[in-house]
């Protein structure tokens, strides 16, 4: 063990003596790090090593989010089937509910929408759900 020095006066102080030999102030020992600690880690702020991480699985079909982006791309059900609930909401209400104060025109957005959409599935640009996991192909 090494010889301590006391933090009030500096006196050396011996490696079994719980004060200091000169001023009588308690003496406070480093805890002796394991093997688990790294190296440099003060004591009690070591945080256990993560838990490996899970293998990603595709659930999620790419050809039935193509599908439905081409039949119901108007309603924004693609979205909903790939885990984006506000773009769904957003395509739904732009086709349904602003389709009839604009007579139509922003149905016509929607359908457009949704078929670009299509088309950016089955080639791959959009290529994960909203939890980031791939599509299956």
């Amino acid at each position: 063990m090494s010889v301590l020095s006391c933090p009030n006066c500096g006196a050396s102080i011996p490696p079994a003596a719980p004060r200091c030999t000169r001023c009588g102030s308690p003496v406070q020992r480093p805890e002796p790090q394991g093997g688990l600690l790294p190296a440099g880690t003060p004591p009690g702020l070591y945080a256990p090593p993560p838990a490996p991480l899970l293998p990603v699985v595709a659930v999620k079909s790419k050809q039935t989010a193509a599908i439905m982006a081409y039949a119901l791309g108007w309603a924004g059900m693609h979205r909903f089937y790939l885990g984006f609930v506000t773009l769904g909401i957003v395509q739904l209400m732009l086709s349904v509910l602003f389709g009839f104060c604009t007579y139509g025109l922003s149905f016509l957005v929607a359908l457009a929408w949704g078929i670009v959409e299509g088309v950016l599935i089955q080639n791959g640009t959009i290529s994960r759900d909203a939890d980031g996991r791939p599509l299956k192909s």
